[in-house]
């Protein structure tokens, strides 16, 4: 089970804690499955935190790839 209490739309109903499905090959990543997907929902959640703390001023699109390069280099072998 994971947290989605930076989720808005899962604090409007009430529902904060559910299940993520990460579809990876196991083989490829550094570290369990649970780890990795931790790691890449706490990056997601900071995009998220930056986003708000800009006034979504700043796209976090914008930077998303940066971002997912040194994901990357992080959870995968």
């Amino acid at each position: 089970k994971f947290s989605f209490m930076a989720n808005s739309r899962a604090k409007a109903i009430d529902d904060t804690e559910g299940y993520v499905k990460i579809l990876a090959d196991e083989k490829k990543l550094i570290a369990p499955a649970g780890l990795c997907a931790q790691i890449v929902i706490t990056g997601l959640e900071g995009i998220v935190a930056r986003f708000i703390r800009n006034e979504f001023k700043e796209n976090p699109s914008s930077y998303l790839d940066n971002y997912w390069q040194i994901l990357e280099r992080s959870i995968l072998k």
